[in-house]
């Protein structure tokens, strides 16, 4: 996605450590990250939390007129600069828990296989031909011997059908009807 006419939205490699940690303040047990001094330009006061949500359930702060994605100015509070290629990683996949014990850098793959995972394990899966609720992502292909890939697709809008079925998240549909496997 091309970014607004008029807003600079910073390549990971130029979020400056030092800059950060003089704007901000890191508050530990929640991840969130506090403006450090009051500034008149944008009528901001010392104390502050930083940041507003997106609705990709990521949050982002502008400092100095470039948007920054939250996740990355923590990490490079406490860490420094991520390393080319690498991105940061929310293990439990709550783009706004920015808890240092919950991010990590990662390869982009592992960041895509991680948030896999974490959609094969624990999201019911709704088939719409068969009107079944599966328990997982996982059980879904295994109960229908279709491919996991190819089901999330569905799911993503990256394509139409797999299988010959058609699939949403069950938590976006009304039926009860459950499926288990011995």
């Amino acid at each position: 996605m091309a970014p607004r006419k008029g807003i600079a939205r910073a390549p990971v490699k130029d979020i400056d450590q030092a800059e950060m940690n003089e704007m901000f303040t890191y508050d530990a047990a929640t991840g969130q990250i506090f403006w450090k001094k009051a500034t008149s330009r944008n009528k901001i006061k010392a104390g502050t939390r930083a940041g507003s949500p997106l609705s990709d359930g990521y949050r982002q702060v502008r400092a100095n007129g470039i948007i920054y994605k939250l996740h990355r100015v923590v990490w490079v509070m406490h860490f420094g600069e991520i390393p080319e290629g690498k991105v940061v990683n929310h293990k439990d996949r709550n783009r706004s828990n920015n808890r240092l014990e919950n991010l990590e850098v990662v390869w982009p793959h592992e960041n895509v296989a991680h948030g896999m995972l974490a959609e094969m394990l624990s999201k019911e899966i709704y088939c719409h031909e068969t009107s079944t609720v599966y328990p997982s992502l996982k059980q879904a292909a295994a109960d229908l011997k279709l491919s996991a890939c190819n089901i999330s697709m569905v799911l993503h809008n990256r394509r139409k059908t797999a299988g010959g079925k058609t699939f949403s998240y069950a938590s976006t549909t009304t039926t009860t009807t459950t499926t288990t496997t011995d």
